[in-house]
């Protein structure tokens, strides 16, 4: 990252980062700062979409063939998730988590009527 710091005149007009007058500039410095991160960035995210994509969804029918079968219900859910077009890791998890706990709960209550 590069900053800039120009010091002007208080009268200075600065249109699309350049000065309409050059003598009315008291001060001007730059520096770079070189920052790393361990998070994945945007591009890393953008790169990997499609393993994300598969990767979720093998994690969803797992997660939904828990209980020893898999269901209508919980696919429909599987698809659901799969179309929404935020493929961050947070977005996949949490709808997939939420959906499925739905899910879950209904076949509990549905059993818990015939029993």
């Amino acid at each position: 990252m590069k900053f800039n710091l120009t010091a002007c005149d208080t009268d200075t007009s600065v249109t699309h980062g350049g000065h309409d007058d050059l003598n009315k500039i008291r001060y001007n410095a730059s520096t770079f700062y070189n920052l790393s991160s361990k998070e994945i960035g945007y591009l890393e995210e953008f790169v990997n979409k499609s393993a994300v994509e598969d990767l979720s969804i093998k994690l969803a029918m797992t997660m939904a063939a828990t209980d020893g079968h898999l269901d209508q219900k919980e696919l429909n859910v599987i698809k659901i998730v799969n179309e929404i077009k935020d493929f961050s890791l947070e977005n996949i998890f949490f709808s997939y988590y939420i959906l499925l706990l739905d899910c879950f709960q209904k076949d509990r209550q549905m059993r818990d009527r015939k029993s």
